[in-house]
Formats: C-alpha cells, sequence, structure tokens
C-alpha cells in the first residue's frame, strides 16, 4: 500500500474534469503518440513552460493566416497578431490552451488546423519516475542525466550561459524563473553555484535543485504537472529542432546544422509519405513503429523525416552514441553483418528484396537503396558461382580514430566510418553524412588514414577491370563497365522494352510488359541498376560491383568477359 500512495497522490491532483475525460496509458513510447500537427511552437513541443512566450508556426507555409485562441477558465492570454505568420501568446494559467489556424494559399484555396497545449510547471526527475520506473532507470545511465555528476564543478563554474542546457528550465533560459523549474527551486533552497562541491553533497543539502539538474524528462517533453497518466498532456516530438535546441554548435558540434544540410534534413517526398514500405525509411514515426512490430500509420505532410530520435534513442545508453541499433544488421539478402554503429543505417540503405535473381526475372521493381547490400557483398543477380568482396565491405575495416582510442578493435563502424567521420572539411562528414561539395571538395580525411595523400575517390589501382588497356581510376574503370552492359542490354533488346531516360549512368527503365523482354535481360538489368542506384561507382565494394558487371556481360553476349575484352582484369 505504500508504495501506491505517490500514484495516489499524483491521481488525485487530477481533479479538473478536463483531466479526467481522457484514458490513462502509462508510459507511451514515443512512436505510438500520434503524429504531429502542422502547426508548431517554437519549442516543437506540446507541454509549454507556465508564463513563457510561445511562438506558433503553420509547418506547410502559406501567405495569409487567421489564428484563433480558446484559453481556459481565469485566462486572460491572447494572440499578438491573429494574421501573423508566427503569432505569439504567454499563458497565464496551467491548463488547456486550443490555438487553430486558418492559412489561405495560392488561388484562394485554405487549410485548417487545430492543436491543443498543455501550460504546466516542471515536476522534477524524481516525479516522472514514480509512473515511468523502467524508463528512468535506462534514462538515469545516459550522458544526459549524468550532466552534473559528470561534469560537477566545472559546470557551475562556467559561463551561466552553459548551464541553460544542462538543468530543466526552457532554452533559452527565461526571463522570469518557471515555477519548479532549476532556477526556481535553486531560488527557493538557497543553492547558489559557489555551494556547489561534490554531486553526492549537493544531492543531500538541496534536494529539489538536484531533482531538476541535468537534461532529464521535463527537458526534452515539457512541463509535466499537467500530465498525470494523459499523454495528451506532455510533448512527445521526434523533431529534429528539439534536439537542436542545445546541440547547435555552442560547445560542441554543430550537429543540428550538420544534420539540416544532409539529405535527412530533408522534408520527407510526397511518394514516400504515401507507401507504408517507404515511409519506414523516410519518417522518423514510421521507422521506430516498424522497429517495434507496430502496424504502420498514416503520414501527413510535414511529418518529421529521419531526424535525431529515428537514429539515436536519448532513453537507453546501452549501444555506444545511444545508437537505435548497434552491430548486427539483417540483409533481407541474406545473413547478417556486425556494422557497428551503422547498424541504423543499414534498416534503411538497403534493399528488401529476398531473391534478387527470382524478382527480377518476375519484373519486380527495382528497389530504392542498396548501398548496404553493395558493401556487405550481397544483394546483385549472381551469375557463375560465388562473388568476393573488397576491404571496405569486411568487419575488419574501421576507423579505430573515430572513437579517439587507437587500441579501439571492438567493433567495425560500416558506414559511419567514412560519412560520419568528424575533422572533415567544413560541410562534409559528422552529421551531414556527405562525402563531396561539388566535383572537387572532397571528404577524404577518413581516406588518408589508410591511403595517406589520398585527394580523390577515383584511385589509381593498378588495374583495368574494362577491358581498354588504361589502368584509370577505379571510378572511371567502373563507369565504363557500366556502359558496355548497357551496350550490351541494347544489343539484347529486340522488344525494346529497355529504356535509360536519364542518359549515361543513370538507371535503365524495364517496360511492365513482360513480354518485351526476357527474364535474363531483366536480371541483367537489375545488375546494372545494381551498381549504379548504389552510387559510390565502386568505391563501397569495388570487386562486388565488377564482378557483377563482367559476369553480366557474359550471361547477355555468352562470351566470357576476359574473352572479350583479354587485357581486362577479372577478380
Amino acid at each position: 500500500m505504500r508504495a501506491l500512495l505517490p500514484l495516489l497522490a499524483l491521481w488525485a491532483a487530477c481533479s479538473g474534469s478536463d483531466s479526467l475525460e481522457f484514458p490513462v496509458a502509462l508510459d507511451p513510447e514515443p512512436f505510438e503518440a500520434a503524429p504531429e500537427s502542422r502547426i508548431e511552437t517554437g519549442t516543437h513541443a506540446d507541454a509549454v513552460p507556465l508564463g513563457q512566450p510561445v511562438t506558433l508556426r503553420w509547418v506547410p507555409g502559406a501567405f495569409g493566416f487567421f489564428w484563433e485562441l480558446r484559453v481556459p477558465p481565469g485566462s486572460t492570454a491572447a494572440l499578438d497578431d491573429p494574421t501573423a505568420a508566427r503569432p505569439v501568446f504567454t499563458p497565464d494559467v496551467a491548463g488547456v490552451y486550443e490555438v487553430s489556424v486558418t492559412a489561405f494559399g495560392a488561388g484562394g484555396a485554405s487549410e485548417t488546423a487545430v492543436k491543443r497545449l498543455t501550460a504546466a510547471t516542471y515536476d522534477g526527475a524524481s516525479s516522472c519516475a514514480v509512473c515511468h520506473p523502467a524508463r528512468a532507470a535506462t534514462t538515469d545511465a545516459t550522458a544526459h542525466a549524468r550532466t552534473v555528476e559528470d561534469l560537477g564543478a566545472a559546470l557551475f563554474a562556467g559561463a551561466p550561459e552553459c548551464l541553460q542546457c544542462h538543468v530543466l528550465d526552457p532554452v533559452p533560459f527565461p526571463a522570469a524563473p518557471v515555477p519548479g523549474g532549476y532556477a526556481a527551486t535553486a531560488a527557493s533552497e538557497g543553492f547558489t553555484p559557489s555551494s556547489f562541491t561534490s554531486h553526492a553533497a549537493f544531492a543531500a543539502a538541496f534536494p529539489g535543485t538536484a531533482d531538476r539538474a541535468s537534461v532529464q524528462c521535463e527537458s526534452c517533453h515539457g512541463p509535466g504537472s499537467g500530465h498525470r497518466g494523459d499523454p495528451r498532456r506532455i510533448a512527445v516530438s521526434l523533431r529534429a529542432e528539439l534536439c537542436g535546441a542545445c546541440h547547435n554548435g555552442f560547445v560542441r558540434p554543430v550537429r543540428i546544422g550538420e544534420w539540416t544540410a544532409s539529405a535527412h534534413g530533408r522534408a520527407p517526398p510526397a511518394a514516400a509519405l504515401a507507401q507504408a514500405s517507404c515511409r519506414r525509411s523516410h519518417t522518423a514515426h514510421s521507422f521506430l513503429r516498424d522497429q517495434a512490430g507496430l502496424p504502420p500509420e498514416t503520414e501527413t505532410a510535414g511529418a518529421p523525416g529521419v531526424t535525431c530520435a529515428a537514429c539515436h534513442d536519448p532513453h537507453d545508453a546501452t549501444n555506444p552514441s545511444n545508437a537505435r541499433l548497434f552491430g548486427a544488421a539483417p540483409l533481407a539478402s541474406g545473413g547478417a553483418v556486425n556494422a557497428g554503429r551503422a547498424a541504423t543505417c543499414f534498416a534503411c540503405h538497403q534493399s528488401d528484396v529476398e531473391d534478387a535473381a527470382a524478382h527480377a526475372a518476375a519484373n519486380g521493381p527495382f528497389p530504392c537503396a542498396v548501398q548496404s547490400d553493395m558493401l556487405s557483398a550481397r544483394g546483385g543477380v549472381e551469375f557463375g558461382g560465388a562473388h568476393g568482396t573488397s576491404f571496405h565491405g569486411t568487419t575488419v575495416f574501421r576507423l579505430r580514430t573515430f572513437t579517439g582510442d587507437p587500441a579501439d578493435l571492438a567493433y567495425p563502424d560500416a558506414c559511419v566510418t567514412c560519412h560520419s567521420a568528424e575533422g572533415s572539411t567544413a560541410g562534409l562528414g559528422g552529421h551531414t553524412f556527405r562525402m563531396r561539395q561539388g566535383a572537387a571538395t572532397l571528404a577524404t580525411a577518413a581516406c588518408r588514414t589508410c591511403r595517406p595523400g589520398l585527394d580523390t575517390y577515383d584511385r589509381r589501382m593498378g588495374r583495368h577491370f574494362d577491358g581498354d588497356g588504361l589502368a584509370l581510376g577505379v571510378q572511371t574503370e567502373v563507369s565504363g563497365l557500366l556502359e558496355i552492359v548497357y551496350a550490351a542490354l541494347s544489343a539484347a533488346d529486340t522488344g525494346r522494352g529497355l529504356s535509360r531516360p536519364g542518359g549515361a549512368l543513370t538507371p535503365v527503365a524495364v517496360s511492365p510488359d513482360s513480354a518485351r523482354t526476357t527474364p535474363l535481360l531483366r536480371q541483367a538489368a537489375y545488375n546494372y541498376n545494381f551498381v549504379v542506384t548504389d552510387g559510390s561507382l565502386g568505391i563501397h565494394n569495388t570487386t562486388y560491383a565488377v564482378q557483377l558487371l563482367q559476369r553480366t556481360y557474359g550471361q547477355l553476349t555468352g562470351i566470357p568477359f576476359r574473352t572479350a575484352f583479354p587485357r581486362a582484369f577479372t577478380p
């Protein structure tokens, strides 16, 4: 019975009819929350601090607006400008505020949306743990929750603005303390930065302040005094901007800026939102539901794309870098690969085809992504028996200096090794995941770990794969092979069922009318598209790419590649 008292005390606080009318759902995962509305707040949260200005924004964009605000009893809050693109109001009493907007677009078209925001005060981590003990236990082990414990006196002795991301209060610090927040509690307990001697002494002498120190539940989910078991009265946001409020480059790397410059930072394409099989790789909400084995849900325009929370689990530090997935990465084409922190990359950047030969012969659609398959030397139509792999495709390939520990041999990091390498030219590497800017600016810092002085991805290997007798760069050689295979495809395409509308080195389109092509022709086109769609032109796995293309040529023409091109190297 004594264990129930904290719960009963919390439930007793839910005395308003507004609270009692909603169902209780304890410990909901982020992916169980409804997709976020196209109305956003400045904090990208649905729970907002009492007494702090709230900026509203209509995500899709428009040129005309009419906003309305409904307030709880006793409130005198009002919008500063109901026709502004980003109106502001300040909640003055705790409760639910309903905002609605009519947004006007081109040609007089309009859209409407409604969002409820809960203005509340902070409760502190210990209150959250009453109902969420399991979640609190895993979160307590994260670097976020250990901020004050790990940094100690250095944090409090640093610049005052450092605290705003490391304690429980809005970011940036509000002009007036928020009830229940760090600043208000520290003032009530008489704590000042000079009072800190050790974490143990801090927690013993100032328990309320310590309970609101470090990055914790309400730092991301918003103030929780209005929650009390109702999932609609707390914030659950998968948007990158929530993390970016702190990970903005003040001290740490500019994570939010890097992510914004990446392909992940783009809005999910409309075509991807329309199909459940595509949504799992383009929106954080669908990806997390898929990983949890939950059925897909409809996504709307403005849904969070591939954001921080898709790849990192803020509640669990079991994996390095809080990676959602780590280590063994299963592939649809068979087996699993030890991908380290890149296991999450493998989850989306791979084909969903189990048997490429059968799929291509049946004229199935070509998959959207095959990078993990190429890197792992599998997933193509493998003519002529076993295929090999290159160094990049083995678990020996790892950049030990990535972790800062030259002796770290614990795991490879596959994609992360190169695409997230730190120390690259500005705008490359890190969380941009980009390897080039234009034709000249390349992220080669990771490459130079093994090949000092390398300044091009088109590295000369001393071998000629396309049979022209010139040992050029690997990407040039693979490009030549692709054109040779395409010429063979064109020669064999008597039914005119193939086309290449994008021109050289772009995917081949296969007619949906299977009578115009043969199973072999479709399988050969599949391998051509496999190498083109991978996008690296042999860098991810030179051996596998070259073997696929050379053997495909042999199957199409009936002439072994080495016979047709005696000077070619055939791995």
